[in-house]
């Protein structure tokens, strides 16, 4: 406390007031801005963790695309048949727009993949959709491509830590 005492001392008889003014001007602006960057990545953070756990909440409480999703598990193409073609488009949909938000950077490929991977892929795998809905067309490239690097990323998935 001596020290900072003495150094202010000798800092007053070398410069004039308004040089100490500015001086300590320039460290509260500076502080200010270092706490004003950290808050703006701190609530970058948190929007994007609730934008997933939006998006997750609406894949999971929408009973049609759980539905569709546990006849693909149950390998009950028959049942599947029925299911109305919108709702399955729908789910493609879903996925095809998740994708795009990974792309753009807004969610991390790593937790798409992680959390919706399995389920696209399955449903891309499965004849009656890809069937009725003729995902070979290019109107499902968006689709396709989320599923293919789905496949990529997880054949060479290494356990990393997931950012969002």
């Amino acid at each position: 406390m001596v020290f900072i005492a003495i150094f202010a001392l000798i800092l007053v008889q070398i410069m004039e007031i308004k040089d100490l003014i500015a001086i300590g001007t320039l460290i509260v602006v500076g502080i200010s801005l270092f706490f004003s960057i950290r808050e703006y990545i701190k609530r970058g953070k948190k929007e994007r963790a609730d934008f997933f756990l939006n998006l997750r909440d609406r894949f999971k409480d929408n009973t049609k695309f759980m539905a569709i999703i546990k006849l693909i598990q149950d390998d009950n193409d028959s049942e599947l048949i029925n299911v109305p073609m919108q709702d399955m488009n729908d789910l493609l949909g879903f996925f095809e727009e998740i994708y795009l938000f990974a792309q753009s950077g807004f969610i991390s490929q790593d937790i798409l993949f992680n959390f919706f991977g399995e389920y696209a892929l399955e449903c891309s795998q499965n004849k009656t959709i890809s069937s009725r809905l003729e995902l070979e067309k290019p109107y499902w490239i968006k689709f396709n491509l989320f599923c293919k690097d789905y496949k990529s990323w997880h054949s060479s998935n290494t356990k990393e830590e997931f950012h969002l």
